[in-house]
């Protein structure tokens, strides 16, 4: 099953079993990164009075023309009500965002005037017809009263905070954060604090999947590391699934007679909604559904496949649950040099070996291969050495993942890339970056 369809059945499964955003209001302050549930109306229109917006002389319109000479009656600074108009033929001067007086319908900057007084107006100032309303801000030309500024389903970033603020917003009705709980398995696994014996390896997926379920919006309530014994992840899922809004699991779910999380979901009557997922690395992902309609993500226990799990499923997922489009944001790059690597190696797309059945596939399905790639500071990729989906370090200073071709790629060549999800590594370099809805990014649908 391809990452696109496995992705779009799961979201629909969950839309299916009725899953909506939990609300909470909190301060405009504390908004930051939030999905608003309810739409931000403007209290009043915006600009509320026609405004200067340029340091200048008001005027009438019918008295600007080149070379004329207006007397000055008066200053108009920001903050103060406005004045009383100016006889006709005569002007004031204004300040950038004062209200004008009823009846002046023009602002003249302080550049194209001597700045005397009487002023001067210089050549190159608008006359007749056209010198209505320049350099004016009209009154209600941003928004009525009522109207929206800001819809259901945004996500709240510097700029929105700022119109809300503009429009007396102070306390605003946004998703409550996801919860997440995060179990991660295997004998060999040991905390980062110990000193592991040679067939022992520290704990770090679980870090990475909790910073990435951060960065997309979650709270990560809880999570623990469960040892290869059946009952035991029986157990662990079971009371996961009591108090979660969606279950991540990491490694314990190959062919082996040690892992236990497919037996698990099982006992759990989770729903299988994908599985042997068309990419590699993370193709031993799979994903389903509780009764109740709680997403199960089960990742790969490899640093690599379960950070491309995360990419392709947690995050959307994430975003899903709190009232945001889903994204999983390919696109189009541009390769910095030639792969030196051999088209039939198993980095290489080759048909994936896909069984039709419990999983919902319809058939074989081409496997994607991936490689982590970095952007220069031109803003084209390279690939970077590694030692495939259990490489954790070779991913340190990398921006994402390239999709490598069926056939060998040269340099120049259109490659499509997939970045990490915030929160996965630090931030690098001047790169491409997410360049929005009408970019090259795909909403899921």
């Amino acid at each position: 099953m391809t990452p696109e369809a496995a992705l779009s059945r799961l979201l629909a499964a969950i839309a299916a079993a009725g899953r909506h955003p939990r609300v909470e209001r909190v301060a405009l302050d504390e908004a930051h990164g939030r999905v608003l549930v309810h739409p931000v109306r403007a209290d009043r229109d915006q600009p509320p009075v026609d405004r200067a917006r340029m340091d200048g002389y008001a005027l009438r319109a019918v008295d600007a023309r080149p070379g004329a000479v207006l007397p000055v009656h008066g200053t108009c600074p920001a903050g103060v009500p406005a004045p009383p108009a100016p006889p006709p033929g005569g002007c004031i001067r204004i300040a950038t965002g004062a209200a004008l007086p009823t009846a002046i319908d023009c602002v003249i900057p302080h550049e194209r005037t001597d700045r005397g007084d009487p002023v001067t107006l210089q050549a190159g100032v608008p006359s007749g017809a056209g010198a209505r309303w320049h350099a004016v801000h009209r009154a209600g030309s941003d928004a009525r009263r009522g109207d929206i500024v800001l819809a259901a389903g945004v996500t709240m970033g510097p700029v929105e905070l700022a119109a809300a603020a503009a429009v007396g917003a102070t306390t605003l009705d946004v998703a409550a954060r996801p919860r997440v709980t995060l179990l991660s398995s295997g004998d060999e696994i040991v905390p980062p604090d110990a000193s592991p014996r040679l067939h022992e390896i520290r704990e770090t997926n679980r870090r990475m999947l909790a910073s990435i379920a951060g960065g997309a919006g979650a709270h990560v309530t809880a999570q623990s590391h469960v040892h290869d014994d059946l009952d035991a992840a029986r157990s662990s899922v079971q009371a996961a699934l009591a108090d979660t809004d969606v279950l991540v699991t990491i490694g314990g779910i190959s062919a082996g007679d040690r892992d236990h999380f497919p037996a698990a979901f099982v006992a759990a009557e989770i729903r299988t909604i994908g599985r042997r997922i068309a990419i590699r690395p993370g193709g031993p992902t799979m994903l389903g559904i509780t009764a109740d309609g709680i997403p199960v993500i089960a990742a790969p226990g490899n640093p690599v496949s379960a950070l491309m799990a995360a990419t392709l499923f947690l995050v959307p997922v994430i975003q899903a649950l709190c009232g945001a489009a889903p994204r999983v944001p390919w696109r189009t790059c541009v390769l910095a040099a030639p792969d030196d690597g051999d088209p039939a190696s198993d980095d290489a797309a080759q048909p994936a070996r896909v069984m039709p059945g419990a999983d919902g596939a319809d058939g074989p399905a081409v496997r994607r291969a991936v490689r982590p790639a970095r952007f220069d500071a031109g803003g084209r990729l390279h690939l970077v050495p590694w030692n495939h989906s259990g490489d954790l370090l070779h991913l340190v200073g990398t921006d994402g993942a390239v999709e490598v071709p069926a056939a060998r790629w040269r340099e120049g060549d259109p490659v499509r890339f997939l970045p990490w999800p915030p929160g996965a590594l630090a931030a690098r370099g001047p790169g491409p970056r997410d360049p929005g809805p009408g970019g090259g990014v795909h909403p899921v649908t």
